[in-house]
C-alpha cells in the first residue's frame, strides 16, 4: 500500500504538470546557408593509375610519365630528300576523376601546372617543347589551353604552368556519373624528358573554381553539433580537412562520427556535446585541404522554451528531448497496473475464504473479519510450531538415554567351524581344514 500511494503521488504530480501544460526544454536550431551560386578554388591532382584526386598526395615517392619524342626525320615535304625532319604532336596521357557523384559547376580561373624533368647526360641534351592541356568533360573539350617553347634543362625540374578562365555565368555543369578529365598533349623536339606527379614535392595538377564541397546546413541540439554537407568527390570524410570552432574553442574531432543522408545524398558529421540554452558563435571550416577549404560562421541561439505538452504538436518534440523521463512514467503505470492486479487477484482470494454471510456484508466488515481470521490462524501455526519444536526435543533426549546392545552372531548348523586351540605352531596352514 505504501508504494501504491508513492506511485500514486509521482503520478498526481505528472498530471498537475500535464495539466499546467508548460515544462522548459530546448530543441534543435538550425543554420541555413543561403545565398547566390559561390565557387571557390578547388585542385585535382594527377595520381596512381592516371586518376584525378582531390586530395593531396602523402607520399614522397613520385610517378613519372614520359613525354614522347615528337622530332621525326622525314626530309622536306616528307619526301626523305634532305636531312630535316619535324615535329609532331604526341599525346603524353589523360588523366580522370571518379564519376561524380553530384552536379558541379565550374568557373573562374582555371592555371594548371606540371613538373617536367630530363635527366642530366642523356642523349639529345634539353629538348624544347610546346603543350597543350585539355580540360574536358568526359571526351569534350572545355577548355584549351596552350603553352609553347618550354626548354626542358637536364638535370633540373622544370615547373610548366598555364591559366585560362572558363566562360563567364559560372554555367559550366558536369552531370552526375560523368568525370572529369585532363589530357596533355606535347610538341617535343627531343627524347628522354619526362613529367613527375603523385608526390608531395611534385603535386602536378589543375586548379579551378567548383562547388563540389559545399556546406548544406548546421544544426545544434541540447546533445550534439550536426554539420551537413554534400562532396561531389564522396571522398572519405576522415580524410576531410575538418574544424569546428565553438565561443572561439576549437571542438575535437575524436568525438566526431558521420552518417550518410541516402534522400540527398549528402553526408553528416556529428560532435557530440552537451550543449546549454544561450547563444553560440560557431564557425565550422571543411575542405580537401587546410589551404583550399570552404569557412562558414553562424550566430545560433538555443532557446529555453517552455513547451506546452497537451499540444499534439509538441509530442515528438517533447519525447525526443524528454525520453529518459517518458521511460520512467511508462514503467511506473506499468507497475501501477501490475501491483493492482496483483493486488485485486489477492483480495478475491481471501474473500472466497470468509463465511457466506460475511462476503454480503461492505469491504470494511470483509476487512475486518479476514484480519481476525488470520490472526487466529496465525496463533494456531505458531502452537504448532512450538509444540513440534517441544516433541524434537524429547525425541532427542530418548536417544541420548537409550541402552545399546552387541548380539554375536551365531553359525548355521552344518557350517565349519574353526577353533584356534586346534591350531599347531609348526602345522602348515594349507593342512587345516575349514
Amino acid at each position: 500500500m505504501k508504494f501504491q500511494r508513492a506511485a500514486s503521488i509521482v503520478l498526481m504530480t505528472m498530471a498537475i504538470i500535464l495539466i499546467a501544460g508548460e515544462l522548459p526544454v530546448t530543441g534543435d536550431v538550425k543554420g541555413q546557408v543561403a545565398g547566390p551560386l559561390e565557387l571557390n578554388m578547388m585542385s585535382l591532382y594527377f595520381a596512381e593509375g592516371m586518376e584525378l584526386d582531390p586530395l593531396l598526395p602523402a607520399t614522397d615517392e613520385y610517378q613519372a610519365i614520359s613525354i614522347p619524342n615528337g622530332f621525326i626525320k622525314d626530309g622536306f615535304r616528307g619526301l626523305n630528300l634532305l636531312p630535316v625532319g619535324h615535329t609532331y604532336w604526341k599525346t603524353v596521357g589523360t588523366w580522370y576523376t571518379q564519376p561524380l557523384k553530384q552536379k558541379i559547376n565550374l568557373g573562374g580561373l582555371a592555371e594548371v601546372n606540371i613538373y617536367t624533368y630530363k635527366p642530366e647526360g642523356s642523349e639529345g641534351g634539353s629538348p624544347s617543347s610546346d603543350f597543350r592541356f585539355e580540360i574536358m568533360r568526359g571526351n569534350e573539350v572545355l577548355l584549351d589551353l596552350f603553352i609553347g617553347g618550354v626548354r626542358i634543362t637536364e638535370g633540373t625540374d622544370t615547373l610548366v604552368t598555364v591559366t585560362g578562365s572558363f566562360p563567364p555565368g559560372n554555367d559550366t555543369t558536369i552531370e552526375p556519373g560523368t568525370s572529369l578529365a585532363l589530357r596533355i598533349t606535347a610538341k617535343c623536339n627531343g627524347g628522354g624528358a619526362m613529367v613527375k606527379f603523385g608526390s608531395t614535392t611534385y603535386k602536378s595538377g589543375f586548379t579551378f573554381g567548383s562547388n563540389a564541397l559545399q556546406i548544406h546546413t548546421i544544426h545544434m541540439g541540447p546533445h550534439h553539433v550536426v554539420l551537413e554537407y554534400k562532396d561531389a568527390f564522396m571522398v572519405p570524410w576522415t580524410k576531410l580537412h575538418t574544424e569546428l570552432t565553438l565561443d572561439r574553442v576549437i571542438i575535437p574531432n575524436m568525438d566526431m562520427s558521420s552518417l550518410m543522408n541516402s534522400v540527398n545524398m549528402t553526408r553528416e558529421l556529428h560532435w557530440d556535446r552537451e550543449n546549454k540554452p544561450g547563444e553560440y558563435e560557431m564557425f565550422i571550416s571543411l575542405g580537401y585541404s587546410p589551404e583550399q577549404n570552404i569557412s562558414q560562421q553562424f550566430f545560433l541561439k538555443i532557446p529555453k522554451v517552455n513547451i506546452e505538452w497537451f499540444k499534439l504538436g509538441n509530442i515528438g518534440n517533447m519525447v525526443q528531448n524528454n525520453s529518459s523521463i517518458v521511460v520512467i512514467v511508462i514503467l511506473a503505470l506499468a507497475g501501477l497496473v501490475m501491483y493492482s492486479r496483483y493486488r485485486g487477484r489477492l483480495w478475491n482470494r481471501r474473500v472466497k475464504l470468509l463465511s457466506p454471510d460475511i462476503r454480503k456484508k461492505e469491504r470494511a466488515s470483509q476487512k475486518t473479519a479476514w484480519k481476525e481470521m488470520d490472526a487466529k490462524r496465525r496463533q494456531r501455526w505458531k502452537v504448532e510450531r512450538e509444540k513440534k519444536v517441544i516433541e524434537e526435543e524429547d525425541d532427542v533426549d530418548e536417544i541420548e538415554d537409550a541402552e545399546f546392545r552387541i548380539f554375536k552372531r551365531k553359525n548355521k548348523k552344518g557350517a565349519p567351524t574353526f577353533r584356534p586351540e586346534e591350531l599347531d605352531d609348526d602345522q602348515p596352514m594349507d593342512d587345516i581344514e575349514l
